[in-house]
């Protein structure tokens, strides 16, 4: 029998403003115990130095998963205060090529937040299947996120948010998504972006508000899973929320661009291919003349303007350069 798609969990914790050890631990035996047939884990540690015990706690704590005949289990060491999106690509991106067997390895990444526990150990199973098997005959959705108990996007929109509890799967219209916890991001996201899945100007939220875009930049749709099929408990705020970009909270804050928000993200050109930015709170709306039946009309056009307005170029950012 064929294995499943391979996928990366990318477990994210951040050391800077608490030490969550006890729930750090509590939240990863579940990922190591899942019944898939074909991941492999990595811990993004940020910020864990200044807490005495912790690196040789969480390295004892995967001794006995690492290096099985199933899975590889690591752990990427992070010193630089980044925005999450940005330590998540890079351990991503180690994992992804030399030395861990060659390029391009994985058919999906999974992000899951350090809050989030997988309490069903068939989460990524079937997080997997609903992902792949996609919205129609198109393929695989762009992203896919599972449902959590607090905080998942929908609370503003009661119809939508009763419907996902009710057991219907959501499909995603432009401008609008679900909040970024646990989700499962296509490898077409990593292929066509730079070896980066999430996009990286960001300096605390806003991400979420593009990604309906980028998903139709590659001809494919953002889903999530119903609720009844799985619902994940989510601890909000577990390590805080943009803890190292405390004075650079919301959607006008972006992450060592040289233009501003309006420079980059509200531009002609923007309106021009259908994007459009932070919707919910009516910052700048897509024209929906660009989309039938929720694909682009050129996915192409999107897709260009959204590699230099949505992620840093090298000049402005260089992940090589990470500690």
């Amino acid at each position: 029998m064929p294995k499943s798609p391979r996928i990366l969990v990318v477990y994210n914790l951040c050391g800077l403003k608490y030490n969550n050890l006890k729930i750090w631990t509590e939240h990863l035996i579940p990922i190591m115990r899942q019944e898939y047939d074909n991941f492999d884990i990595a811990i993004s540690a940020c910020n864990v130095q200044q807490w005495p015990g912790v690196s040789k706690a969480l390295e004892s704590l995967i001794e006995p998963y690492t290096n099985t005949m199933t899975k590889q289990i690591c752990i990427n060491y992070i010193e630089d205060i980044l925005p999450v999106n940005i330590t998540f690509n890079r351990t991503s991106q180690l994992f992804s090529h030399s030395p861990y067997k060659g390029e391009h390895k994985y058919a999906g990444y999974l992000y899951v937040a350090s809050d989030v526990k997988m309490i069903d150990p068939l989460a990524i199973k079937k997080l997997s299947d609903f992902h792949f098997k996609g919205p129609d005959s198109k393929g695989s959705f762009a992203i896919s996120s599972a449902y959590v108990n607090f905080d998942n996007g929908l609370e503003t929109n009661q119809p939508r948010h009763q419907a996902v509890q009710a057991g219907e799967d959501l499909i995603f219209e432009q401008g609008h998504s679900f909040n970024a916890h646990c989700m499962l991001m296509d490898a077409a996201l990593y292929k066509n972006f730079g070896n980066r899945c999430f996009p990286d100007v960001f300096a605390s939220w806003a991400s979420e508000s593009v990604f309906s875009y980028l998903a139709a930049s590659l001809d494919k749709k953002l889903g999530m899973l119903n609720a009844k099929a799985l619902t994940l408990p989510h601890i909000d705020n577990l390590d805080g929320s943009s803890v190292g970009f405390q004075n650079q909270l919301g959607h006008q804050y972006l992450f060592k661009s040289k233009l501003s928000m309006q420079e980059r993200l509200m531009t002609k050109e923007a309106k021009e291919v259908g994007f459009g930015y932070e919707e919910v709170k009516g910052v700048f709306p897509h024209d929906p003349t660009w989309y039938n039946n929720g694909y682009h009309k050129n996915p192409e056009l999107l897709k260009k303007f959204i590699k230099k307005a949505c992620f840093l170029s090298k000049e402005e950012f260089d992940y090589d350069k990470i500690k």
